[in-house]
Order: C-alpha cells, then structure tokens, then sequence
C-alpha cells in the first residue's frame, strides 16, 4: 500500500480532482489541498500546459515531521 503523500499518490489524487471540478475554459492555475485524515496536508500550485496539468509548488506540513517545502522553476522568459 502506498504512502497517502508519495509522489505518485500526491500527482494522481491533484490529477484527478482536477480533472473532476468545473474549471472555466482559459484558466491554466489551480491551487489545491491533499489531506489525510492525520492531519497531514498539503497545499499544491498546479499550471495547466496545453492539457496536462503540472505541480509547479507543494508546501506540506505532517504531524511530528515539521514543515516541508518544494519549489520547482518550469520556465523563465
């Protein structure tokens, strides 16, 4: 059974809710949390590029481990 926040689990739950709510036509951002009933979350800034949405940000807090970040840089112009 897989851990509820490794990475394969976070993309395919953000993945699926996203695919699951009524996004408007032309929005390309979306913020979205993943909890587990433990009281982890995490809070996850996803971008769409053509139809494929992406994790661009997660910041997640677990009780007893502290406070995690990740930052990724997709693109510059």
């Amino acid at each position: 059974m897989s851990r509820p926040f490794d990475a394969t689990s976070l993309q395919l739950a953000v993945t699926q809710a996203l695919a699951n709510a009524d996004i408007p036509a032309g929005h390309a951002n979306a913020f979205t949390l993943y909890a587990t009933t433990d009281m982890g979350v995490k809070a996850v800034i996803s971008r769409r590029v053509n139809d494929v949405w992406q994790i661009d940000g997660i910041f997640a807090a677990e009780p007893g481990t502290g406070i995690a970040a990740g930052v990724f840089v997709k693109a510059t112009w």
